[in-house]
């Protein structure tokens, strides 16, 4: 995580205001288990566009991570309203009534 942080800094403003400059801080900062400020970059990229199961699915690990139960059972049931493709091609993303199923990739 050193390097994460000092490799974000060094980007310019306006680069770093960019959707696809959030996903990798975001990313980072969930690595660097600051799962409040990782919570923060996802909403606002929940914020910006329609929910996908990648946002979605690091909003509930942090919120959970994080203690707020509450919080990470509402995107869990958000995963599961969700009906997109999941990244390899192997149905759809959806809930088993137990919590989140489906796999997903890195980069966003």
């Amino acid at each position: 995580m050193s390097c994460g942080p000092s490799w974000m800094r060094s980007l310019p403003p306006d680069v770093l205001s960019t959707p696809e400059s959030q996903a990798p801080r975001g990313r980072l900062l969930y690595l660097g288990e600051r799962w409040s400020e990782a919570g923060e970059v996802f909403r606002g990229l929940l914020d910006r566009a329609p929910p996908s199961s990648r946002v979605l699915g690091y909003l509930g690990t942090s919120a959970a991570r994080s203690g707020d139960s509450a919080t990470a059972r509402e995107y869990s049931r958000r995963l599961g309203d969700l009906n997109e493709p999941n990244q390899h091609g192997q149905g759809k993303v959806s809930s088993s009534g137990s919590g989140y199923i489906g796999t997903w990739t890195w980069p966003f």
